[in-house]
């Protein structure tokens, strides 16, 4: 054996072991993923298993169910009477409800007495809208794909100052709808901070008004 063939098989040596242990790191790691996983949605880990074609027990297995683990069921939402999945494509999305429902809104109601500029206006309803948006997304709202696929309805209303503000907000928490209110620096020691915006939905439209009376556009 030459000095250069005994190097090339110690590179395909080494080319091999590092593969396997990536693999090897990959499987440990989905293993950790799906452990995790598991432990935050409480599943019932036999009553899965069972629910397998082949109870678990059988037939191809992925690494993850070897280990007596199997994939959560995929979370549903009703659409308009019918049961989806976020694995529906769009297309039958859109076959069930074309244009979502329109009665619902996302509202956004701003402090008249801060005298904002338009550019800090904008910044800060996009704050309070991409805020809302991520807590509605995480508690996987039946009413956010619908609010979606009617293209995601906004208002933006006024109120004369924080208590106006807050009592709207008092008034959207009592009735069970989502909402965010983003709070501000105000550099006063007595009061550091203050609610600026406050976002709300999607909800439907006369749910939203009921709560919103004596509020106007902005």
């Amino acid at each position: 054996m030459t000095r250069e063939t005994g190097w090339q098989i110690a590179a395909a040596s080494f080319a091999v072991g590092a593969a396997a242990g990536a693999a090897v790191g990959a499987y440990f790691m989905r293993r950790k993923m799906l452990e995790s996983q598991l432990k935050h949605e409480k599943l019932d880990v036999p009553a899965l298993r069972q629910s397998l074609p082949d109870g678990g027990t059988g037939g191809s297995l992925s690494p993850a169910q070897s280990v007596g683990y199997s994939l959560p069921a995929t979370p549903r939402i009703s659409l308009n009477g019918r049961s989806l999945s976020r694995s529906d494509s769009l297309s039958s999305v859109s076959s069930v409800a074309v244009g979502g429902d329109p009665t619902l809104r996302m509202v956004f109601v701003v402090r008249r007495d801060l005298g904002w500029h338009k550019q800090k206006l904008a910044v800060m309803t996009a704050h309070a809208a991409l805020a809302l948006f991520k807590k509605v997304y995480k508690a996987r709202h039946p009413a956010l794909m619908q609010w979606e696929l009617a293209k995601g309805p906004k208002l933006v209303l006024r109120a004369d100052n924080e208590a106006a503000l807050m009592a709207v907000a008092d008034k959207a928490r009592a009735a069970g709808l989502p909402c965010h209110s983003i709070a501000e620096p105000t550099g006063n020691p007595e009061c550091p901070r203050t609610r600026s915006i406050l976002a709300i939905g999607p909800a439907p439209a006369e749910v939203v008004g009921s709560i919103t009376t004596g509020l106007v556009l902005l």
